[in-house]
């Protein structure tokens, strides 16, 4: 019987321990049948205290509840399997779960598994691991239900990591012990709403336009074949990096400031590379608003910063080629000089130069050009 009883726990150090129990007294074997937890509870306490504790209850052949009094132990803890507990567990129940109401305890892990009772150990410990206050793991330790699992594996119908966030959250400021269960359940999942709301705003933020040059071609096919996109959300710029495993994704800050341009480029459905471009020149143009009023609107020349392939390699000619023509080809170009605005500008330059020879003199730039011996 005392083998039997050793082989069933989860660890060699309780195993010898119940062996140990046993072999005191033959009583010994009834009394850790009965309640395996006696077991973690004589770990407390030095070996000769053991030894004439258990003898003395077993010689007068004390019931089980005196006994686990007798070790302070509480009385709704003699449902936990053998199988449930290790070394770990003799903190857990010493501390947190002999302080606890021993007929919500017997409720809560009588006709369980001892799979379900290993995790809700565990999770009362991983619970008092993070700082929370004895009370409330108390509470927990109370409170938590099981439901039984078709599959036999672990069984608790939340997660702890879960609950643990949740106790974490400014919304467990005001926790009370008088919580219920369906109380924390509420709590949750108003919880859950408002983080999954927060998620969609931050998604939304990395989905909207990035670049303030709404004239920016979307995409651009060029002679050579190459296709390129305009990377215009974080999330995309996000993704092309992942993508062509370079940096490009940390380029969002200078696209919104208008300083540069992005673009993907694509042969067919082969990738090829991402370029940068950037704005050199400004000019005015004739435009319309949304009104249709004729209004002056400004444009840009660029001009390529990089043009990178997969793990910043260099693309082939041909994909640079296109993308020389893309940036010449592809934007709106600086309007020519009509012959009129060519003959107003000319006659400005002269009368800015006799302007400067009335201002300096005429017998003065005799001098110079005699001088120079152009006169």
């Amino acid at each position: 019987m005392s083998e039997y009883l050793g082989m069933n726990f989860r660890s060699d150090i309780l195993s010898g321990r119940a062996k140990y129990l046993c072999q005191i007294h033959p009583r010994g074997r009834d009394y850790v049948t009965q309640a395996p937890v006696l077991v973690c509870a004589s770990l407390s306490y030095v070996p000769s205290d053991v030894v004439s504790v258990w003898r003395g209850v077993c010689e007068r052949g004390a019931k089980l509840g005196d006994v686990m009094d007798a070790f302070h132990v509480n009385r709704g803890l003699r449902h936990l399997d053998a199988a449930s507990l290790d070394v770990k567990s003799c903190l857990t129940v010493g501390r947190y779960l002999c302080p606890a109401n021993p007929s919500a305890l017997a409720q809560q892990v009588a006709a369980r598994t001892h799979i379900q009772q290993f995790s809700w150990i565990r999770m009362v410990r991983d619970l008092a691991n993070m700082g929370q206050p004895t009370e409330r793991v108390i509470w927990f330790a109370e409170l938590v239900p099981f439901e039984t699992s078709r599959d036999g594996d672990y069984a608790l119908n939340f997660s702890i990591t879960h609950l643990r966030d949740f106790l974490r959250s400014d919304r467990a400021v005001n926790w009370s012990p008088h919580w219920k269960w369906k109380d924390l359940e509420a709590g949750m999942k108003r919880w859950e709403d408002d983080f999954a709301k927060q998620k969609m705003i931050a998604e939304a933020k990395y989905n909207e336009p990035l670049t303030p040059h709404a004239y920016a071609p979307r995409s651009y096919l060029a002679r050579g074949g190459n296709t390129f996109t305009l990377l215009n959300t974080q999330n995309e710029l996000r993704a092309e990096g992942a993508t062509m495993h370079h940096c490009v994704g940390g380029y969002a800050e200078q696209v919104r400031a208008g300083t540069s341009l992005i673009y993907a480029c694509s042969f067919g459905r082969a990738r090829t590379g991402t370029l940068e471009i950037s704005p050199i020149e400004q000019f005015a143009i004739e435009d319309v608003d949304q009104n249709g009023l004729p209004v002056e609107a400004f444009r840009h020349v660029w001009k390529i910063v990089q043009f990178k392939a997969h793990h910043n390699g260099m693309p082939s000619t041909n994909a640079y080629d296109d993308a020389s023509e893309f940036v010449t080809e592809g934007f709106p170009k600086k309007p020519d000089e009509t012959n009129s605005e060519k003959r107003i500008r000319k006659a400005r330059e002269m009368m800015a130069l006799e302007e400067v020879v009335r201002s300096i003199g005429t017998n003065t730039l005799d001098r110079i050009f005699g001088n120079m011996g152009l006169r």
